[in-house]
């Protein structure tokens, strides 16, 4: 009875685990596209953990750095996805992101893109924040600048 006890239990521990969500890292570096060799230098996330109803509020600021070569491959990759645009975005997008978000624009040459779900950004199916009208409840805002060769990406929810 205890072997099967132990048997049904280590069961449940590793069914458990493998439905671990992504972190916030691994969400940014695949809806960005983002190389492994691409090395994060910073991220600052809160909340950090899920409350009663999720990340209420939740607000991240990550930056990636490139190596001159990784940045030249990564540049040839988003010049086959329409969303990421030159700089500057239009000031109507800008004002239709979530209060509070203010990514930063002091790049002179770069790409942006904007990613939003609509609900549970980090986990549901994003579309370009272009293609959504009015007012946005999250959004995924993420500027290559080409002279820091630096990827910032801001994450901001209403909800």
């Amino acid at each position: 009875m205890r072997v099967r006890l132990c048997l049904v239990f280590s069961a449940l521990v590793v069914v458990a685990g493998g439905c671990a969500r992504p972190s916030d890292e691994e969400v940014l570096r695949r809806t960005f596209a983002v190389p492994r060799i691409a090395r994060l230098v910073s991220i600052e996330t809160h909340p950090k953990i899920a409350g009663t109803f999720g990340r209420e509020g939740l607000t991240i600021d990550a930056v990636f750095a490139f190596g001159p070569d990784e940045l030249a491959a990564y540049r040839v990759r988003l010049e086959n996805d329409p969303t990421w645009r030159p700089l500057p975005p239009p000031a109507d997008l800008l004002g239709r992101l979530p209060a509070g978000m203010r990514p930063a624009l002091d790049a002179e040459r770069g790409v942006w893109a904007c990613r939003t779900a609509g609900d549970d950004l980090m986990h549901a199916r994003k579309s370009d924040c272009l293609a959504r009208a009015g007012k946005l409840n999250d959004a995924m805002f993420a500027l290559l600048d080409l002279d820091r060769r630096t990827l910032r990406v801001h994450v901001k929810t209403a909800y």
